[in-house]
C-alpha cells in the first residue's frame, strides 16, 4: 500500500510538471494563424451555424470551436480562456493515460510507458493552442481506457457506450480521427456479435445509436468542407512520407526532414516492428489488450491509405496524424509486456525513452510552435512599432508577409495599437507606401509560401529587427 502511494506521487508529480509546462505555453506562446481565424472567424457564429458549417472552413473544429464560445460567454475573451479547453483536455489525457498504464501494465513498464507518452514536444504544442487537435487526444485516450476496461469486464452496455462517446467526441474536435473511430467500432462490432451475453441486444443498440448520432452530425460539415476545397491539407506521396516522416520532423520540432529525423524514423520503425512481432508469438489471444491496440493501431492505419486509394483523400500529415502517437506508444509499452525476456526488453525501452527525453528537453521552449514558428515574435514587433510611433506621435503603416496576416490581424484587433495601422498585404505590387514590413525568409510551399516571390526584397529598406531562429525579420522603407 505504501509502495503504491510513493508511486501515485510519483505519477502526480510528473503530470504536476507537465501540466505547468503546458499552461504556461497558453499563457506565453503567441497566438497562431490557424487560433486566429478560429477566434476571430468561427467563434462569432451563432451555435447553429458552427455545427452545420455556415462558416465552411477547416479551422471550425466544431468541440473546440463550441467550448471556446461558451467559455467567452462568461466575458473573458482573453486568448488564454480560448485554450483553456485543451488545457484541460491534457488533464483528461493524463489521467487516462496513468489509469491506462498502471491497470494494465507492470510497475516499471507502466512509468516508462506513461513518461513516453508525454514526452514529444510536438504533440504537446497542441494542448496549449485553441485548436481542436489536444482534444481529440484527450478524448482518444478516454476511449482507448474504456475500450479496455470493456474487454476484461466484458458485456458492460455503459461502458460500450463510453469508449464509443469518447472516441466520436475525439472525431468533434478533429476530423481525421475517422480513422480512429472505425477501428473502435469494428472491434465492439464483432466483440459483441461473438460473444453473446445478456447485454448483446443493449450493447448493440447502443452501438447503433451512437453511430447514428455521430452521422448526423458529421455529415454536413464533411459534405460541405469537401465540397469547398477545405481538405486540401495533406500529402500525394505515400503514408511514410506524407504521414510518419511529417510527424517525426515536427517532433524534432523541425520544417525540414533531416537525415537525423528520417535515421531515427527509421530506427524506430525497425525496433516497433521487432518488438511487436516477438510480442505476437508470445501472445496470441486474438482480443488481448495487446492484439486489440495493435488492431487499433494497424486498421487505423489501413483506413489512411485505403482512403487515399478508394476516395482520393490525401494523406494524412503532421497534426492531423498525431492521433497515431499514443497508439504507437501503448502498442509498443503493451508488446514489451507481453514479451519474457524483461531485462532485454527493459534496457531497449529506456534508451528509447532516453532518447525521447533529451529531444523533449533540446526543444522544450515557452515561445514558439513547431508548425507556426513564424508567429513567435509578431505581439512583440507590433509592440515595438507601436511604441516607437507613440514616442514619435507617428501613425505607422505596417505591411507584412502573408502568413503574418492572421495573428497581426488579431493582436490589432484585441490590443491597444493605435499607433499602428494596418496594410493588409496590400504592397504586394509595390504601389502602397509603408512604414514597417513583417518578412519571413522561409519557404512553407505547404501553404502556398515561397519567399522568392515576395516583391518586398526589391525595395530599398533597412532591417531594424532580426529573430534569425525563427527567420522572421522587420525592415523599414527607405523613403
Amino acid at each position: 500500500m505504501e509502495r503504491k502511494s510513493k508511486s501515485t506521487y510519483l505519477y502526480l508529480s510528473i503530470s504536476l510538471l507537465a501540466l505547468t509546462y503546458v499552461v504556461l505555453r497558453a499563457l506565453l506562446v503567441n497566438i497562431t494563424y490557424d487560433e486566429s481565424c478560429t477566434i476571430m472567424d468561427a467563434v462569432p457564429q451563432t451555435t447553429v451555424q458552427i455545427l452545420n458549417f455556415s462558416y465552411s472552413n477547416a479551422n471550425n473544429h466544431l468541440l473546440n470551436t463550441l467550448l471556446i464560445k461558451l467559455f467567452f460567454a462568461f466575458g473573458n475573451h482573453h486568448l488564454f480562456i480560448a485554450r483553456l479547453p485543451n488545457i484541460l483536455s491534457f488533464v483528461a489525457y493524463l489521467f487516462f493515460s496513468y489509469k491506462i498504464t498502471t491497470n494494465f501494465l507492470s510497475n516499471r513498464l507502466a512509468f516508462l510507458t506513461f513518461l513516453l507518452l508525454i514526452l514529444n514536444p510536438f504533440s504537446l504544442d497542441f494542448f496549449s493552442l485553441a485548436r481542436g487537435y489536444g482534444i481529440s487526444l484527450g478524448c482518444e485516450m478516454g476511449a482507448i481506457y474504456y475500450l479496455m476496461i470493456f474487454l476484461k469486464e466484458k458485456q458492460n452496455p455503459r461502458i460500450v457506450s463510453a469508449s464509443l462517446l469518447w472516441a466520436a467526441l475525439s472525431v468533434l474536435a478533429n476530423f481525421s480521427a475517422l480513422n480512429f473511430i472505425l477501428p473502435i467500432i469494428a472491434i465492439l462490432t464483432v466483440y459483441i456479435i461473438f460473444h453473446k451475453t445478456e447485454h448483446q441486444i443493449k450493447n448493440i443498440i447502443s452501438l447503433i445509436i451512437l453511430i447514428c448520432l455521430l452521422a448526423i452530425v458529421i455529415f454536413e460539415p464533411i459534405k460541405k468542407l469537401k465540397s469547398s476545397g477545405y481538405f486540401w491539407y495533406g500529402g500525394n506521396i505515400g503514408f511514410y512520407e506524407d504521414t510518419l516522416v511529417s510527424l517525426t520532423k515536427y517532433t524534432f520540432y523541425s520544417e525540414q526532414a533531416s537525415s537525423t529525423a528520417r535515421l531515427s524514423l527509421n530506427l524506430f520503425l525497425l525496433l516497433f516492428s521487432a518488438i511487436t512481432l516477438l510480442g505476437l508469438f508470445y501472445n496470441r489471444s486474438f482480443f488481448s489488450l495487446k492484439n486489440t491496440l495493435l488492431l487499433v493501431l494497424s486498421l487505423s492505419v489501413f483506413s489512411i491509405i485505403a482512403q487515399h486509394y478508394l476516395m482520393a483523400n490525401l494523406y494524412i500529415t503532421d497534426r492531423s496524424a498525431l492521433f497515431l502517437f499514443p497508439l504507437i506508444t501503448l502498442s509498443l509499452g503493451f508488446s514489451i509486456e507481453s514479451i519474457e525476456y524483461k531485462k532485454i526488453m527493459l534496457v531497449i525501452y529506456i534508451t528509447l525513452i532516453t532518447a525521447f527525453t533529451l529531444n523533449f528537453f533540446m526543444r522544450a521552449n515557452f515561445y514558439k510552435t513547431a508548425i507556426w514558428f513564424f508567429d513567435a515574435h509578431t505581439l512583440e514587433i507590433l509592440t515595438k512599432i507601436n511604441s516607437e510611433g507613440k514616442k514619435n506621435n507617428i501613425k505607422y503603416k505596417v505591411d507584412y508577409s502573408s502568413l503574418f496576416d492572421s495573428a497581426a490581424w488579431y493582436y490589432l484587433n484585441s490590443e491597444n495599437f493605435e499607433f499602428v495601422e494596418r496594410l493588409d498585404g496590400q504592397t504586394a505590387d509595390l504601389t502602397v507606401p509603408f512604414d514597417y514590413y513583417i518578412y519571413l525568409n522561409a519557404d512553407l510551399e505547404k501553404v502556398g509560401y515561397v519567399r522568392s516571390r515576395e516583391k518586398i526584397t526589391r525595395l530599398t529598406k533597412d532591417t531594424v529587427l532580426s529573430f534569425p531562429k525563427e527567420q522572421v525579420y522587420v525592415f523599414k522603407n527607405c523613403k
